[in-house]
């Protein structure tokens, strides 16, 4: 039976700030200038929203990157693939959630369907244990799920990734999927 096992990296994320020290990310060079950023602004859609990652976008949440990479920091440029074993990692960085008392409340689900419908995994709610903590602003605007499949991968083409990330206090709403191949 072919199973994919989501699971939840941001605990990590947070705890050892990969938004510094992120080897997935593209690296960026501190000496453009000023029409260099712009030109890059104006083009920031199609530059960082890689990996085949659709998004949609409401009020406050704006996402200024997105893309599927390896736990190695191998980025999927068009199309994600995946062999049986190895592990996915959705990274979303945002912006706009509000803060209240210096803390950002953050709600994940993550849905994902193999390629004859079948339901892998379905949670509302990822991060509800922090619904009384809250997270770090710092912390929040670096989201990561990842994903790991296994099993006999070979009669299944694709798995399909839906997510969804929203402010808990106030309106925004970030939702989006990317497909995974099978190899």
């Amino acid at each position: 039976m072919k199973k994919m096992i989501a699971l939840v990296l941001f605990a990590a994320t947070v705890s050892y700030g990969c938004g510094n020290n992120d080897k997935s990310a593209p690296k960026e060079n501190n000496t453009k200038t000023n029409s260099e950023e712009k030109e890059k602004d104006a083009d920031k859609t199609v530059q960082e929203l890689m990996s085949g990652v659709s998004l949609s976008e409401t009020a406050n949440l704006k996402v200024s990157r997105a893309f599927v990479s390896t736990v190695d920091g191998e980025v999927f440029k068009n199309e994600v693939t995946a062999g049986d074993g190895e592990k996915l990692i959705l990274n979303l960085n945002m912006d706009g959630f509000k803060e209240e008392g210096g803390k950002c409340f953050v709600g994940v689900s993550e849905k994902i369907t193999s390629s004859n419908g079948e339901v892998i995994l379905d949670e509302q709610d990822l991060f509800s244990k922090y619904n009384e903590t809250g997270l770090n602003p710092d912390d929040a605007r670096f989201v990561r799920l990842s994903a790991v499949v296994t099993g006999n991968v070979s009669s299944n083409p694709y798995y399909m990734v839906t997510f969804r990330v929203w402010d808990k206090k106030a309106p925004g709403d970030v939702s989006g999927s990317y497909k995974i191949r099978t190899k």
